[in-house]
């Protein structure tokens, strides 16, 4: 038997978590773009690392992909658990995560290309030419996670911009 479903107005009590992660967000193209992001900077990683053999071009590209699978591992674990509104809420740290994504996202997309061009071009290797490959295939998500998560920026500014930001004393 369906259960039935709440009103708009009562804050859902239950989210869909497994193992504290969010699986809606999991499941949707933010999460998805994420996850393909951590995974294709984790296989250039490899790639690159351990078959690199003093090439100094695929020694970069394992930097900016290991930086990458690191930077965008956080925003996964900050947008699938409560940590974003967590962290957002300490006085201290006023992050503001939407912004952190976009940047991300968006430097990594040049910076992948240029890292794998010149991957591509150096020695002919096999596993060095496929760590290139990757590296673009990676750089395509990354162009693809930045519009989303400009357009997801976008929403939560006008979200936030017609909400007021004070009250007047009566």
């Amino acid at each position: 038997m369906a259960e039935p479903k709440a009103d708009y107005d009562e804050p859902a009590q239950t989210k869909d978590t497994k193992y504290g992660i969010d699986m809606e967000y999991a499941r949707n193209i933010h999460g998805l773009t994420k996850l393909a992001q951590v995974l294709l900077s984790l296989l250039a990683f490899l790639l690159c690392a351990f078959v690199s053999a003093g090439n100094v071009r695929s020694i970069f590209l394992a930097i900016v992909t290991f930086f990458g699978f690191f930077l965008n591992l956080i925003l996964f674990f900050a947008f699938a658990t409560p940590m974003h509104e967590k962290v957002s809420n300490i006085c201290c740290l006023d992050i503001n995560w939407y912004i952190a994504d976009l940047a991300v996202s968006g430097v990594g997309v040049p910076i992948l290309f240029l890292f794998s061009m010149l991957t591509v071009t150096s020695i002919f290797r096999p596993v060095i030419l496929a760590a290139g490959i990757v590296g673009f295939i990676d750089m395509v998500a990354f162009a693809v996670n930045t519009f989303f998560a400009f357009q997801r920026y976008r929403a939560n500014k006008q979200r936030t911009a017609r909400q007021p930001e004070y009250e007047l004393p009566e």
